[in-house]
């Protein structure tokens, strides 16, 4: 207390009174919260007290026991073949609610020209009527259990998931199921899902990032498999009818070799029962989705005008789940990083930034981009900048990816190999994300890697594995596709 009093008088002191005059009353207050209490003196804690003539003993331990930190737990995954050829996976979490998804491997890529969009148009149209359902219940149902169902889609799957509670799992996998059994599509619900349809495609394709990405695939696969775009067109909408959604559903969903079922936070005797309960009927067999193969040297440009340019440089990928798509995710942290980093403002110290930032004097971005599929994948960078710096954004860039053959620092090699466990780690650390990335994965491979083993495989990888990695990288020709003012764009010839 007296320590207190004499450290009070020198904030006085040096600010003045005027200054702090609230606390020109804090002795009176201490004292007469504290008391009079003798530091000499030791006090003995209360043992009783005494409320209005009731004793209560207040004898209870302080002490904390010591905990041990013994990891975090990880719950195991478990995948199993049912008879009829579906794939069961499950990770139980002894939690009450439970993530569930039914994943199918057949996205945009098995769409052929009379069929472009349809898969698009399913994802809005799911929840319709059934033979065993009206589109009142479907929706009505899962409202009533609270449950979150949504549909995914992708160029190679095509997915159902759904958050709810664990004793509400068979009546919403029931739900979820339906439309791979026994769909209907009315014409006028398919209607109303193409209009949906059409309001999200015109939406997302005004995303400058999102088209290019569509006009890459488009080029390097020449609109074919992973080529198809996952959006609906006007021009393909007239297509899109009962007949040609029953008979795409019929044909491309009810492989049972090509299923997939999944439950977090079940476990592997329920996840099989409630498959095989609504899932006995499908059978294996169905038609083989067009080979995707890619074809390089290939550029095209969009003029828009304004001061900026988005560019998308890119070669040949790997295909999800190979020893090739670890390696081009290693690369691509020790390029460029993701556009996205979890550290802020981590990507400043890239190889592709470090290569341009002494040269522009225009904001500019650049990160790497590396997309796998079952069969295929894509692999380059991304850039933004000035139109008028964009010749140099543009070779610098380029010239780092062909750079990577030479072989990559220790230094640069660990921090890579941290960088991407980390990302793996996050993954698996959000429940949506494991589902599926677990689900992409059992469908191309047929298994399910644990993080754990993924970074073990991380750690496995030398330097000799990158750099026979970044050579395929330099003798794969390349695409490029722009969008922006293309006064000072260069072409690919140029970049050699």
């Amino acid at each position: 207390y007296n320590e207190y009093k004499s450290y009070l008088r020198m904030f006085l002191a040096k600010h003045g009174a005027q200054q702090v005059a609230g606390f020109a009353t804090m002795p009176s207050i201490v004292t007469r919260l504290v008391g009079k209490f003798n530091v000499d003196r030791s006090y003995e804690p209360h043992k009783k007290m005494k409320f209005q003539d009731k004793v209560f003993d207040m004898s209870f331990p302080l002490e904390m026991p010591e905990l041990t930190y013994a990891g975090a737990a990880s719950a195991p995954v478990e995948v199993s073949k049912l008879s009829n050829g579906v794939t069961a996976v499950s990770m139980d979490t002894n939690s009450p609610v439970v993530k569930v998804g039914v994943f199918c491997g057949a996205g945009a890529k098995v769409e052929t020209a009379e069929t472009r969009g349809l898969t698009h148009v399913l994802k809005n149209a799911w929840f319709g009527t059934t033979t065993r359902r009206t589109i009142v219940g479907g929706y009505r149902e899962p409202a009533q259990c609270g449950v979150d169902m949504n549909v995914l889609s992708s160029r190679d799957m095509f997915g159902v998931v759904a958050d709810c509670t664990r004793d509400t799992s068979d009546l919403i996998l029931d739900h979820m199921c339906q439309n791979f059994i026994c769909p209907e599509f009315f014409e006028h619900e398919l209607s109303a899902a193409k209009k949906e349809s059409l309001n999200q495609s015109h939406l997302a394709l005004t995303n400058a990032d999102v088209f290019l990405v569509e006009e890459a695939h488009r080029m390097a696969y020449r609109n074919k498999g992973l080529g198809n775009s996952i959006f609906l067109h006007e021009r393909d909408a007239a297509n899109v009818s009962r007949d040609s959604a029953l008979q795409f559903v019929g044909e491309n969903m009810r492989d049972s070799n090509n299923i997939i079922v999944m439950g977090i936070g079940m476990d592997m005797e329920l996840v099989g029962n409630l498959a095989d309960e609504y899932l006995w009927s499908l059978q294996g067999g169905s038609i083989a989705p067009p080979e995707s193969k890619y074809h390089g040297s290939q550029e095209r440009h969009i003029e828009t005008g304004g001061d900026l340019v988005k560019v998308l440089y890119l070669v040949e990928g790997a295909p999800i789940g190979t020893r090739d798509a670890l390696l081009f995710n290693l690369l691509k942290y020790i390029s460029g990083g993701s556009a996205t980093s979890p550290v802020k403002y981590g990507g400043q110290n890239s190889k592709l930034a470090a290569a341009c930032k002494d040269h522009l004097r225009h904001p500019f971005q650049a990160h790497s981009l590396n997309i796998s599929y079952a069969d295929g994948g894509l692999f380059g960078c991304s850039l933004t900048g000035h139109y008028s710096e964009i010749e140099h954004l543009v070779k610098n860039c380029s010239s780092v990816m062909r750079d990577l053959s030479n072989g990559v620092s220790d230094d640069d090699l660990q921090a890579a190999k941290n960088k991407l466990k980390h990302a793996v780690i996050l993954e698996q650390d959000n429940l949506s994300s494991l589902l599926e990335s677990s689900a992409a994965e059992s469908l191309a491979v047929g298994s399910h890697s644990s993080a754990s083993q993924i970074c073990g495989a991380i750690d496995a990888i030398t330097a000799e594995d990158v750099a026979g990695a970044a050579k395929k990288v330099t003798t794969t020709t390349p695409i490029m596709v722009s969008i922006g003012n293309g006064d000072n764009m260069p072409m690919l010839r140029d970049l050699k």
